[in-house]
């Protein structure tokens, strides 16, 4: 039989070894199990947090107004980029106002010049602002510096 036979000082456990094995693999099996279970609480913890905290970023106010302003302040915008910068220009942006700016400042620029990722490789630096009720862009103040 397959069982676990005396040791030497005399006491008799009585349980096979097969059944130890068991046991032990279903120990082994419990702790990889409660180690998945406490990495998905954390994962989900995480995602949550991450999700929140996007939320009130982009419900605060700055996100808010910057997100307000119209197609057509960023159109006024395009047509200054058309007067101001020669068509193929090499420009590089610089907005540290906002990820928005950027997004948006590159979007208009593309069709006409050529954004780059570096100041070095510029002719030109393009940027962009608020300015609330003097802009003379319905609210955006836009200006091309020379290098």
């Amino acid at each position: 039989l397959d069982t676990f036979s005396a040791p030497a000082h005399g006491i008799s456990s009585g349980v096979s070894v097969s059944a130890r094995r068991r046991r032990g693999r279903r120990t082994v099996k419990s702790i990889v199990c409660a180690a998945i279970i406490a990495a998905a609480g954390v994962a989900c913890g995480w995602k949550a947090y991450t999700d929140l905290t996007t939320t009130v970023r982009l419900l605060g106010p700055q996100s808010v107004a910057d997100s307000n302003l119209s197609d057509s302040a960023w159109q006024c915008v395009f047509r200054s980029i058309r007067a101001e910068v020669p068509e193929g220009a090499p420009v590089y942006i610089n907005v540290g106002r906002s990820e928005l700016f950027l997004q948006r400042l590159t979007e208009v620029t593309t069709p006409w010049a050529m954004p780059v990722p570096r100041m070095s490789a510029a002719r030109l630096l393009l940027s962009v602002s608020l300015a609330p009720g003097h802009g003379y862009c319905s609210g955006l103040e836009f200006a091309v510096t020379h290098r």
